[in-house]
């Protein structure tokens, strides 16, 4: 494949323009950095943001760095995911250095399972954490995860945080029976409350369509708890594709964010799934092999900018995000590239988040 600016004489268009950049909608452009594969957990409803599960730490901390600093013309914000974040080495630099280099702070998704004590130094590079918590019942939580909970290390950390500036979400799954269960929500809010934590509850869509009835009784069954705790929805919306509704009661509010619900318009260009990354909210992931993705669903929208990065070729770079986000076309041969990469799917249809 040739390199990309030499394959046409037209020009493109101003990254810096809102005219450009909100041609389809007001869009957040998100680049999701994946700075590890690895994870010390095994959890049963992981997607593991799309990437292979043998991809290879082909980045370094300059790579992404690059890629963050190139992209940033075309970019709202940062969040650092994996795997789990914590796991790579330099996470803390990374923080600081596209706070400081690009004026935005970061935010960050860890399954709290190891002390945040080495990243407190970068607090003040962090805008939000979200914390992967799914049960605080140690049975609930081994069957969900794999481990053992690590309680002293969770309560730490939270102790930890509610003494920042950071603000802090908990993330919760919707898994039948595990989780949305009266005794199990009010244990998630109760912790949130002692802490002064966002709790959100987070409904997926089925990875398999066997799992559609599953993904469903778990939102009933979530619904039904809520009310039986007093709490009622009330009209709430964030920037988002998919509806978030918040429930509020005496002193109790917790967000549901249903990303199994999205409006018929709300599907993915690339891929074809019903997903939140098409309209009004774009995640565009970068990961720990250099592979660049506009959605979770496989191989239907990604390409290696590894090549690019080497060679520090911001522009190559910058146009394949900006193609990946929708804001102007790909260049002829990547959509080629990728469309013939979505017909390879299973019946052209990528189930997998």
């Amino acid at each position: 494949m040739e390199h990309l600016k030499h394959q046409s004489e037209e020009s493109l268009p101003d990254p810096a323009s809102s005219a450009d950049r909100h041609a389809n909608a007001a869009i957040t452009q998100i680049l999701r950095i994946l700075v590890t594969s690895s994870c010390n957990y095994s959890c049963t409803y992981c997607h593991s943001e799309g990437m292979s599960p043998d991809a290879q730490q082909e980045m370094n901390l300059e790579d992404f760095l690059f890629v963050a600093d190139a992209g940033l013309p075309l970019l709202e914000g940062f969040a650092i995911a994996g795997g789990e974040p914590l796991l790579y080495p330099d996470l803390a630099s990374l923080c600081l250095q596209i706070w400081t280099t690009t004026g935005k702070k970061v935010h960050l998704t860890t399954n709290s399972s190891m002390t945040l004590f080495p990243l407190h130094s970068a607090f003040h590079a962090i805008a939000r954490i979200n914390l992967s918590i799914n049960s605080l019942n140690p049975h609930a939580y081994k069957m969900i995860t794999g481990v053992n909970m690590p309680r002293r290390v969770l309560l730490a950390n939270a102790d930890l945080l509610s003494k920042s500036q950071i603000e802090v979400h908990t993330n919760t799954v919707l898994l039948p029976e595990l989780t949305t269960s009266m005794s199990a929500i009010r244990e998630i809010v109760d912790f949130c409350n002692t802490y002064g934590f966002v709790p959100e509850f987070l409904h997926f869509i089925p990875r398999v369509p066997a799992e559609a009835a599953e993904t469903c009784d778990a939102l009933n069954q979530f619904r039904a708890s809520v009310r039986a705790l007093g709490l009622r929805p009330s009209n709430y919306r964030r920037p988002f594709s998919h509806p978030n509704t918040l429930y509020e009661g005496d002193s109790t509010r917790l967000i549901l964010r249903d990303f199994g619900q999205v409006p018929t318009a709300g599907v993915c260009r690339d891929c074809g799934m019903r997903s939140y990354c098409s309209e009004g909210f774009c995640h565009v992931r970068i990961s720990p092999d250099g592979t660049m993705s506009a959605c979770r669903a496989g191989a239907a929208s990604r390409g290696n900018v590894l090549p690019y990065v080497r060679t520090r070729d911001a522009e190559a770079v910058r146009e394949i995000l900006g193609g990946l986000q929708g804001l102007f076309p790909l260049r002829p041969e990547w959509a080629q590239l990728f469309v013939a990469r979505r017909n390879q799917s299973v019946g052209g249809y990528d189930w997998r988040f």
